[in-house]
């Protein structure tokens, strides 16, 4: 699970400083557009049995998982969608 500022260096280190400035505008147009209308992302469809609270939208391939809190959007991760998020997820919690 990455940062917004994690995945823009690997882009730059990796890329060009060109691609991770597009990137980056185009995931915080994405998530500012979250702001005017929130529930327009899917739940989560692998914790979609366990609750409902958590929402994603897509960039490319980058997934943007939020939560609405009383009627504020709160940006909880942004993760490379090609990622197994449930393998993702259980290491996070056997962590805990």
């Amino acid at each position: 699970m990455e940062s917004l500022n994690e995945i823009i260096d690997y882009i730059i280190e990796n890329q060009s400083i060109n691609t991770g400035y597009n990137v980056y505008t185009n995931i915080k147009e994405r998530t500012e557009l979250l702001f005017v209308s929130p529930k327009q992302g899917r739940i989560v469809p692998e914790i979609k049995l366990y609750t409902d609270m958590y929402r994603e939208v897509f960039y490319k391939y980058w997934r943007i998982i939020y939560r609405i809190e009383n009627d504020l959007v709160k940006i909880l991760l942004i993760i490379d969608a090609r990622m197994d998020f449930e393998e993702l997820l259980y290491e996070k919690l056997i962590k805990l």
